[in-house]
C-alpha cells in the first residue's frame, strides 16, 4: 500500500539538475552563510555544501575531491510520504549510484557524482519523477 502512495506523490514531483557543480567543504568558520546551498554545524564541525565557484573566501579545512551535480526534487507533500527517500536511495544503489541526501522544509537535495549524473537522472525520470528543464535567459 505505501509503494502506491509513493507512486502517487512522485507522480507530483518535479526535479532540475542545477547549473554548475557544488563541493563539500569544512571550514574553521563560516561568515557570509547567504552565497551557501547548504550548511551543517554540530559539536565537531561546520560543512558547508557550495557552488564550486564558492571556495574563496572560506576558511577551508578539508574539500571533498571531485566535482558534485546537484538534482533538486520539488516535493508535493513534504515530510507525508513513507518511504520517500528510502526508494529513491534504493533505486539510485540498484543503478550503481553513491549518492548523498538532504531535506530541506520543501525541497530534497539528491548530490551525485558529475560522472553519474546522467544515470541518476534516468533513475529519477524512471522512478516517475519529471524532469523540469532551465529555459535559456532572454526566451
Amino acid at each position: 500500500m505505501w509503494r502506491t502512495a509513493i507512486r502517487k506523490v512522485i507522480s507530483q514531483c518535479d526535479f532540475t539538475v542545477e547549473p554548475g557543480y557544488f563541493v563539500y567543504v569544512k571550514v574553521r568558520d563560516l561568515c557570509d552563510a547567504g552565497r551557501h546551498l547548504l550548511i551543517t554545524r554540530d559539536a565537531d564541525e561546520i560543512t558547508v555544501v557550495t557552488r564550486s565557484d564558492q571556495i574563496p573566501g572560506l576558511a577551508v579545512v578539508a574539500i571533498h575531491k571531485g566535482h558534485w551535480k546537484l538534482l533538486l526534487i520539488r516535493c508535493a507533500v513534504p515530510f507525508d510520504c513513507l518511504g520517500f527517500l528510502a526508494s529513491i536511495g534504493v533505486a539510485m544503489a540498484d543503478a550503481g549510484v553513491n549518492i548523498t541526501m538532504v531535506s530541506a522544509f520543501s525541497n530534497d537535495y539528491v548530490m551525485v557524482a558529475e560522472a553519474d549524473c546522467d544515470t541518476a537522472t534516468q533513475v529519477l525520470i524512471t522512478l516517475g519523477f519529471r524532469l523540469r528543464t532551465f529555459l535559456p535567459e532572454g526566451s
